[in-house]
């Protein structure tokens, strides 16, 4: 079995689903731990042979513990065999859903100076009623200001097959 670490920055979720994903669909050979990047100062990478690592985005940032253990960790991370995906709204539009068009990906990776083996972006979720009141209008706001309305239920725009297609891939790395 292939030693192998999850570790996600996620803010509502979602992005731990992804790493779920990834994990259930390459367990048949690979023995994977998933950890919150708030508990991720007590992780070991020596003890890992490939890392999935992934980040949402909140407000047009990643986190910055995620950014921070990037940074950190980059040189480690360069030996090992790597996924790193961001999950944000952003990548729902078709000219935004490439790690080389989606701002928030090219940002991440300009920031931390890091570089992976497969990357991805995925579309994420939302689930209005979870938020505050003001994170409610400001995300109305932001789609309304690209032209979209949007209700108040949950909004599912994660491409499932993709991430099957991304974790198949890193399986076979």
């Amino acid at each position: 079995m292939i030693k192998t670490l999850a570790l996600y920055s996620s803010v509502d979720g979602q992005t731990k689903r992804i790493c779920q994903r990834i994990g259930e669909h390459i367990k048949t050979d690979h023995d994977v731990t998933l950890i919150d990047i708030y508990n991720a100062t007590a992780v070991d990478l020596a003890n890992y042979e490939k890392v999935i690592l992934g980040g949402s985005v909140r407000y047009g940032k990643h986190r910055p513990e995620f950014e921070h253990f990037l940074i950190e960790q980059e040189t480690l991370l360069s030996t090992k065999k790597t996924l790193l995906f961001s999950v944000n709204a952003t990548a729902r539009k078709t000219n935004k859903c490439l790690p080389s068009n989606n701002p928030y990906f090219i940002k991440l990776k300009h920031k931390t100076g890091i570089h992976a083996d497969i990357e991805a972006v995925f579309a994420g979720k939302l689930h209005l009623a979870n938020n505050s009141i003001f994170d409610r209008f400001m995300i109305k706001l932001i789609f309304k200001m690209s032209g979209e309305q949007i209700g108040n239920g949950e909004i599912q725009f994660t491409d499932w097959g993709q991430v099957d297609r991304i974790a198949t891939e890193f399986q076979q790395l």
